[in-house]
């Protein structure tokens, strides 16, 4: 999973005298959700990032963290810690994503919330959800250059149904609208940004068609201090997630700038 593999590269940007907290957001399906029951009409990422808090309090007695890392709505949720929580972390890491929900953002969130809400069995809002987001979760040059074949798919066909349609198969439409409201409802430039007291770095990736290093770099003269720092790839948003095959340079890339931003860099 995603929440997996960014504790295992954590773990190896550290070293062993790292502890690795890592927590599920709400509404995923693997955290409290909507097939649970009982769900809220609507979670934001605010409360996502408090309850966060309550779970450094409780567990660890409030300790400053040395640092809040978060790819895409985690890094949404990494940069609510550290406005809602000026002195809770000392750095704070942002990998292919940003503040809040961006216009062009709206768009294809909106086609999405339409998906499952429109007509259809589950397996057909699925797949249809999934087709969806395969236009926009890698970029126009993974199509152009077929890079889909580093991952071994035998064409682009293949790539779609097997990496976007397969990956949200098993998962519950409700859950998915409940993630996707979240991220819709988050304002792009949430109240508190310039209170923020940690070092912030925000990287973005060149081809991500969600969080563009434009609107990542306005972002950033919000933030006292944040750096911009963005990664090469032909993998767009996925670019921050870097656990298939074909993405190792990705992961070394992350790894070695958590290290150098843990150094100081």
């Amino acid at each position: 999973t995603e929440l997996e593999a960014d504790a295992s590269m954590l773990d190896e940007a550290y070293g062993e005298d790292a502890t690795v907290v890592a927590g599920n957001m709400l509404g995923n399906g693997v955290s409290f959700s909507p097939g649970d029951g009982g769900y809220p009409d609507l979670v934001s990422i605010d409360d996502n990032a408090r309850l966060q808090k309550k779970l450094v309090d409780d567990v660890f007695d409030g300790r400053e963290l040395s640092l809040a890392y978060g790819y895409s709505m985690g890094g949404m949720q990494a940069l609510a810690f550290a406005r809602l929580f000026p002195d809770a972390a000392a750095r704070v890491m942002c990998v292919c994503g940003a503040a809040g929900c961006e216009a062009y953002n709206a768009v294809f969130l909106e086609a999405l919330l339409a998906v499952l809400a429109g007509g259809g069995t589950r397996e057909e809002k699925l797949r249809a959800f999934g087709t969806v987001y395969a236009g926009w979760g890698v970029g126009y040059q993974f199509y152009r250059d077929e890079v889909w074949r580093d991952g071994g798919f035998e064409s682009l066909e293949d790539f779609v149904e097997r990496s976007y349609v397969g990956g949200f198969a098993r998962d519950d439409p409700d859950d998915l609208r409940a993630m996707v409201r979240t991220w819709r409802a988050a304002p792009p430039a949430p109240r508190g940004l310039e209170n923020i007291k940690a070092r912030v770095l925000l990287a973005p990736c060149d081809t991500d068609a969600y969080f563009r290093v434009p609107e990542v770099a306005e972002l950033a003269q919000r933030i006292p201090g944040a750096v911009v720092r963005p990664l090469a790839s032909p993998y767009g948003h996925r670019a921050g997630d870097p656990q298939r095959p074909g993405m190792e340079s990705e992961r070394e890339w992350l790894r070695a700038a958590v290290s150098r931003f843990r150094e100081g860099d």
